[in-house]
């Protein structure tokens, strides 16, 4: 029998495909409906999440026999093509239709087409646009593309029944195309996003499809479902509705299933994914034998850009690259797509390539700059080898040298014993110079023994001592105590000792330690001074030690502690910019020592902080990038060492930070699974360390965020539990340390966190009494440090939310000096910390509080100052980027421009 593989790997199911596409029935159903009912719909998801398959093998053919439309798609647009034409292009090939005969230009070529197609019949027309992303790359012209949304926008808008349009891109550019495409409310007004299939859709599917395949194969469901397991989206819980990477699903499947074909029996209970994915590409590439280094050349720089993206490649840009012959250049294309490495489509009686996932294009990315690594390590070791042998030159003729020499001695020594006496006085000599020279060593090992002794004390002090201080409250003039000993022994050890890595390591560890504890009082001068130093001392240490992975630890940890003091003054610019170094520093300690736990947590540290600057800066998609890549990482780490606080901890906080995202993002039952593993390992280290203020700190977080979950949810009676046992633990933590910046913060969060759930459930004068305590808290916190963004943005939320409670209770004159007081101390602020996104979107929220104000007391004019007050913000945001992901920003905007409309002129 024919072998008939059932799943495409990482390539979209075409309409041959529809028998046996499973699993997406219901959302095909929705987004064919959406699209009945609309002219124009964005089709939006991750990577990898099937858009294209569901289109292809489901909606399109759905459209084409239950509704009789015709149809006209657009797979992808090559850099070197006009989109406009290209569409043209796509239009006559697949309404078989003839171009005008008179020169129309070619918009107004593509209106008449599609006219002339109505003219011939009253069916519907679908035009599919798909991969829209490919028109924001950098290297497309951004006027061209602009002007062509423009007409598309018109174009949508044609008063022509019938005419339906399906615009489909990857998520993580929905924020750019909404950029690009502001003010063309058309292309932006109906958006459907397409998400994963989940565990068990997967799992249905992936055993339907197998029985399909010929021959057909039974996969037991236990063993598909653990397969599945491994392919999940990082973070996800083992549940049935956990999201699944398809396209790796697909990958794994399609060689699982050629595999078992040609085994006469199989077991499925070992099957590992992550080995089929590592060797699909690399199995493909060896098949091809002596042309695999021509298809490698072919895929590295024609199939992919030099950023990693996918483009595309003509039959005729192939055969003109001379990498191969014709003959065997074809015989490279053909096996690479009978591979499903790449499709291939027609265009112009010709094919064009395009590899055929994103997930690939990585590879091969990641794979050349392997290479290229390679090359550049194997050049500085052709180098080194080369000064080697210079220096062996050198020593030889050193050597060639001193025997030279030794003869002069031997000639010299032998006139010498013909004199006595000069003979009596040179051995006096020598026996003194051998007793002077056993005093010097017996005295350098003595030193050497001090110094020893001198660093043991310094790491003891810093390593053991401090770190028991660190976590006990109210101790912070002891540890000033210790840093000022340190610094003593260290400047004394550096003016003995010179530049020893070790005591250099320990110089900076100590400047870091310090800086954390002026960090901890929200000394941020202090802290930038101790880190700057740090960091001076740090990149020298790694200049003269290029060699030494401490010392570039030391250098990725001095970015990454000033990066910190950069994001609490507010200039995230400068704080991107300290961490991608830092982040680079970490990522060479992990190529060089792949199994350091210390590098793999460097690593996971780096990608956090840097996460957390991309929430701050509104991109919430790159953030869930680098948080999900923590994952995997934290998870290794937590089972190669279970015992350890420290490896649960850094897992624990992986999990929160991507909770966060998705709960900002509005995914609540995975932030709600992602924040109860949290509370799970909170509570564990909680009880393990009673005494320790970090674990329950920590404990409190996690209680916190899965109360904001039951908050959107709606259910306020567990939000109100979790929240006041929240709040429990932070008044303890407070006042076992009074004069703790970070533990009052806390506190005020917390009783701003459950008066927000006495305002839901109509308990105005609980809420007003916990919104008063916090403000008070806050007020606090900003008079001891008027300079921190951080304290002034708390105090001016604070100030927000009792502004609410007034509205809602009409004393609308308290209401009004609560939020004036607001505005007056975030206006400011957010000018100069124009890169927090969070900082403006508050802004907005006090616009829209005064704006409910403004309608109760029956004002208009104050309703349009603050309603063009607050979509003047939230334009400013989008044209920064700073809406990627973030759901209220979607629903403050729909609010203002409804309002804005609503008003009469």
């Amino acid at each position: 029998m024919t072998l008939t593989n059932p799943f495409p790997g990482p390539q979209p199911y075409r309409a041959s495909d529809r028998a046996r596409f499973h699993g997406r029935d219901a959302v095909a159903r929705e987004l064919t409906s959406m699209i009945l009912a609309h002219r124009s719909v964005a089709l939006f998801g991750p990577s990898g999440a099937g858009k294209s398959s569901v289109m292809q093998a489901a909606v399109l053919p759905t459209l084409a026999d239950d509704h009789d439309f015709r149809l006209a798609s657009v797979d992808g647009w090559p850099a070197g093509e006009a989109p406009v034409a290209w569409l043209l292009e796509a239009l006559l090939r697949d309404l078989k239709l003839a171009p005008p005969t008179e020169p129309l230009g070619v918009f107004a070529s593509v209106e008449w087409i599609v006219e002339q197609a109505f003219y011939r019949s009253d069916r519907p027309i679908l035009i599919v646009l798909d991969q829209i992303e490919q028109l924001l790359f950098t290297q497309r012209d951004a006027a061209e593309v602009s002007h062509f949304l423009d007409w598309l926008d018109r174009f949508a808008g044609q008063p022509l029944r019938g005419l339906h349009l399906v615009l489909a891109m990857r998520e993580d550019y929905l924020g750019r195309f909404r950029d690009r495409a502001r003010g063309r409310h058309r292309l932006l007004e109906h958006g459907f996003r397409l998400g994963p299939m989940t565990l068990g859709e997967i799992t249905g599917a992936v055993i339907a499809a197998a029985a399909g395949g010929a021959p057909p194969q039974t996969w037991s469901p236990d063993s598909t479902r653990s397969l599945m397991l491994q392919v999940r989206v990082p973070g996800q819980s083992e549940r049935d509705d956990a999201e699944v990477q398809t396209a790796f699903a697909q990958i794994v499947c399609r060689a699982l299933f050629a595999q078992r074909a040609t085994a006469e029996t199989h077991d499925d209970t070992d099957s590992r994914a992550e080995p089929i994915l590592q060797n699909y590409l690399e199995g493909a590439l060896a098949a091809l034998g002596p042309l695999r280094g021509p298809a490698e050349q072919l895929l590295e720089d024609h199939i992919i850009a030099a950023d990693g993206t996918r483009t595309l490649l003509t039959e005729e840009a192939a055969r003109a690259s001379g990498l191969a012959t014709p003959t065997d250049l074809d015989t490279i294309l053909t096996d690479l797509e009978r591979a499903a490495i790449l499709r291939a489509e027609q265009h112009r009686g010709t094919r064009y390539f395009e590899i055929g996932h994103d997930w690939l294009a990585r590879k091969v990315y990641d794979r050349k700059q392997e290479r290229l690594a390679r090359a550049e390590a194997e050049a500085r070791e052709r180098a080194r080898e080369a000064e080697q042998r210079a220096a062996a030159e050198a020593l030889a003729r050193a050597r060639a040298e001193t025997r030279r020499a030794r003869r002069v001695v031997a000639v010299v020594t032998l006139f010498g014993l013909l004199t006595a006496a000069l003979g009596v006085a040179t051995w006096l000599q020598r026996e003194a110079a051998l007793a002077a020279e056993a005093s010097v060593r017996a005295e350098r090992d003595r030193a050497n023994e001090l110094l020893e002794t001198a660093k043991n004390i310094t790491r003891a002090l810093l390593l053991e001592a401090l770190p028991k201080y660190e976590d006990i409250p109210g101790t912070a003039d002891v540890q000033r105590e210790i840093h000022e000993r340190l610094k003593t022994i260290l400047t004394t050890l550096r003016n003995d000792a010179g530049d020893d890595p070790d005591v250099v390591h320990l110089e900076i560890q100590q400047k870091i330690k310090r800086g954390d504890l002026s960090m901890t009082h929200e000394r941020l001068d202090q802290a930038r001074e101790e880190y700057t130093e740090a960091l001076a001392l740090a990149e020298r240490f790694a200049a003269e030690y290029p060699d030494d992975a401490q010392a570039h630890r030391d250098l990725s940890a001095s970015l990454l502690m000033l990066s910190d003091v950069e994001v609490r003054a507010g200039d995230l610019t400068l704080a991107r910019a300290l961490l991608a170094r830092s982040l680079r520093e970490v990522e060479d300690l992990v190529k060089a020592e792949p199994h350091s736990t210390q590098a793999q947590r460097d690593l996971t540290v780096s990608l956090i902080k840097l996460g957390d600057i991309e929430v701050k800066g509104g991109n919430l998609l790159l953030a869930r990038e680098l948080f999900a890549r923590t994952i995997p990482i934290t998870e290794d780490l937590a089972k190669a060492e279970p015992h350890s606080a420290q490896a649960q901890r850094d897992l624990s906080v992986a999990l929160n930070k991507l909770g966060d995202v998705e709960l900002q993002a509005g995914n609540l039952a995975l932030a709600r699974d992602l924040f109860g593993r949290d509370r799970a390992i909170a509570e564990d280290l909680a009880k393990a360390e009673p005494h320790s203020a970090k674990a329950q700190r920590d404990l409190a977080v996690s209680l916190n965020k899965l109360g904001e979950v039951e908050v959107q949810d709606g259910s306020l009676a567990i939000a109100h539990d979790l929240f006041a046992r929240s709040l429990f633990l932070r008044k303890d933590l407070a006042k076992s340390d009074p004069h703790s910046a970070l533990a009052k913060r806390d506190l005020s969060v917390s009783l701003k966190n459950l008066g927000e759930v006495e305002v839901q459930a109509g308990n105005l004068d609980s809420a007003r009494d916990l919104f008063a305590h916090s403000l008070k808290v806050a007020e606090g916190l900003a008079q001891g440090d008027p300079d921190s963004p951080l304290a002034q943005r708390d105090l001016s939320v604070s100030l927000e939310r009792l502004g609410h409670v007034e509205v809602q209770a009409g004393n609308f004159a308290a209401a009004r000096s609560h939020l004036e007081r607001a505005l007056t101390i975030l206006e400011p602020l957010a000018k100069a910390t124009r890169d927090d996104s969070r900082t403006t979107f508050y802004l907005v929220e006090v616009h829209l509080v005064h704006l409910d104000l403004a309608r109760k007391e029956k004002r208009p004019e104050s309703r349009r100052e603050h309603l063009e007050a607050a979509k003047a913000l939230l334009d400013a945001m989008s044209a920064r980027g700073q809406i990627t992901g973030i759901k209220d920003h979607e629903a403050a905007k729909m609010r203002v421009d409804k309002e804005l409309a609503a008003l009469k002129p």
